[in-house]
């Protein structure tokens, strides 16, 4: 299209050569699974089946909603944030589970803090007040985070805040986000 501007592209392919747009979204969970080698004798493949299973699968998709690439469950998280500084990122009740789950995000390793360390504990404040339904020092907090870091999930609360605010939830609203699609 004239007067478009175009990233150079691999012959025959749609990814960028210079690595731009390869994205991919990671979802994990941990706990028992049944494992094993399905499918006929010629095209047989290992595949994993199971509750956990499933829930690794819809956390993988709500990567989508808060964009980000990679959202644990927080049992996974406890583990992780030995090594890696993790922040929740919203308690998100996904199809297919009757309990909600906490969703977590792994920023960097512990070793190298520098601006992960704000960003992670600003969060947490503002999750907090947006849970505590105290709208603008939520919107304080996540704003912050938009312009300072340009924070993708802080967008998200910030344009829940935004309908909150005209239309406050029921006395019954919990802080659960409920995400209907994979």
């Amino acid at each position: 299209m004239p007067g478009r501007v175009r990233h150079p592209r691999r012959a025959g392919g749609s990814a960028p050569l210079d690595g731009r747009g390869l994205h991919g979204r990671i979802g994990i969970s941990a706990g028992l699974v049944v494992t094993g080698p399905v499918g006929a004798k010629e095209r047989r493949h290992f595949t994993a089946v199971g509750n956990r299973v499933n829930l690794a699968s819809r956390l993988e998709g709500a990567n989508k909603v808060y964009g980000t690439w990679s959202l644990v469950t927080d049992s996974v998280a406890r583990v992780a944030a030995r090594a890696f500084l993790c922040r929740e990122i919203d308690l998100v009740a996904v199809r297919g589970f009757s309990s909600p789950c906490a969703s977590t995000s792994s920023w960097a390793r512990k070793r190298r803090r520098a601006p992960a360390v704000e960003l992670t504990r600003v969060f947490a404040e503002g999750l907090a007040a947006f849970r505590a339904r105290r709208w603008t020092e939520a919107t304080k907090a996540f704003m912050h985070l938009e312009q300072e870091y340009k924070d993708v999930p802080s967008r998200v609360f910030l344009a829940r805040i935004k309908i909150y605010s005209s239309r406050p939830p029921g006395p019954d609203w919990n802080g659960v986000s409920v995400l209907a699609a994979k």
